[in-house]
């Protein structure tokens, strides 16, 4: 038995196909792939289908999610007592009130679940007796939920297609900027040069800017005045400042002295002439004449 035949036996209607999702919109809406634990929540993707696309997919899902209609259901409940044994026959109230039990518990179901839980107890070698409303929903209830879930995560990337195609449109609405004149250019190269502080070039081309403005008054640039330069080397006798201390400690021998600042003062003097320098020199001089003293004694 068909699922088309076994619909059109009680409603005259053809059985409502379901239309599959495309592959891509699948992949999309699909869990994310897990080493046996949970797998990862799901997102909207960054690289997002056509809207179009979404569209139909989410018309293709709503479409298998429509409720079953009554006569249908009806033709079903009714295939199922005739295929379980029941004990008796059933009056007319009786078997109204079964259907409006079943439809109570199951008229969320499309009709295509509702054949394919039929099938499923038909077809179940544990089942003995006439199923009840929850255990034939049992049978479809992942496939109905799964619906349900793909129809929510497609609705959230129409959602999402929307805004991004609507920051699209509200960018296009933005004035144009202005267009690259020479105007425009010339005062980006003004710029440019006074920080760079080729005076010249920016004079030369304000002058041009002028011009080009209508003929106004130029703006007169002047090369502002370096400051005086400020000697951190301090006066020419030693005042009492750290700068001016030796680089020698207590602890260090004369010739260990000598040599370290004659290296200090070789070190100042790469940078150009330095009285510090030269203190430093005349310093590691006195200590050489003491040393030179003391040998001379000695001997």
């Amino acid at each position: 038995m068909t699922t088309t035949s076994l619909v059109a036996s009680g409603t005259g209607k053809p059985a409502v196909t379901k239309t599959a999702l495309p592959e891509s919109l699948k992949r999309l809406i699909a869990d994310g792939f897990s080493f046996g634990d949970t797998p990862p929540p799901w997102r909207v993707p960054d690289k997002l289908p056509a809207t179009d696309l979404i569209q139909s997919g989410i018309g293709t899902v709503e479409a298998s999610l429509v409720p079953v209609d009554i006569e249908t259901a009806k033709v079903i409940i009714l295939k199922l007592a005739d295929t379980f044994p029941t004990f008796g026959a059933i009056s007319k109230l009786q078997e109204k009130h079964r259907t409006e039990t079943w439809l109570a518990a199951n008229k969320d179901l499309p009709s295509d679940l509702w054949v394919q839980a039929y099938l499923s107890c038909a077809r179940s070698p544990s089942l003995k007796r006439m199923p009840t409303p929850g255990e034939f929903r049992a049978f479809v209830a992942p496939q109905f939920e799964r619906r349900k879930r793909d129809l929510a995560r497609l609705q959230a990337m129409l959602a999402a297609s929307t805004g991004v195609a609507a920051a699209k449109a509200e960018a296009a609405k933005k004035p144009a900027p202005p267009p690259d004149t020479e105007q425009a250019k010339l005062r980006v190269l003004i710029r440019s040069a006074k920080m760079l502080g080729q005076w010249d070039v920016a004079q030369e081309r304000e002058n041009r800017l002028a011009e080009l403005e209508g003929g106004r008054a130029p703006e007169v640039f002047v090369k502002p005045k370096a400051p005086a330069p400020v000697s951190t080397l301090g006066p020419e006798r030693r005042p009492e400042i750290d700068i001016w201390k030796l680089p020698v400690s207590d602890w260090m021998t004369p010739a260990e002295k000598v040599h370290v600042l004659r290296g200090h003062a070789s070190s100042m003097r790469r940078l150009g002439p330095s009285r510090y320098a030269d203190w430093l020199d005349d310093e590691a001089d006195k200590i050489e004449g003491v040393v030179i003293t003391d040998i001379a004694e000695a001997s």
